[in-house]
């Protein structure tokens, strides 16, 4: 079961407020029973989803885009060798 967003832990506590067991919520929501539980813990807060942080690309969109046009201007420029 991949990451729980906000919203479906937010699902999850409101379900359990309401009286329902792991297993109902389980089965409504799609998340493990080791979620839930984790979900219903009282330090775990319901915080916004936040993109992954991740190494930056080496180059940039512009960067790509002038060797694709590079690539792409003629045949002989495909077969280029590092000599």
């Amino acid at each position: 079961m991949p990451i729980l967003t906000r919203d479906q832990r937010q699902i999850i506590r409101v379900q359990r407020n309401d009286g329902k067991t792991y297993g109902q919520i389980a089965r409504s929501t799609g998340a493990t029973k080791a979620q839930i539980q984790y979900t219903l813990r009282d330090n775990v807060d319901l915080t916004p989803q936040k993109k992954k942080t991740g190494r930056p690309p080496k180059l940039s969109t512009a960067d790509i885009d002038e060797i694709i046009t590079f690539i792409r201007s003629s045949i002989e420029r495909r077969i280029l060798t590092c000599e």
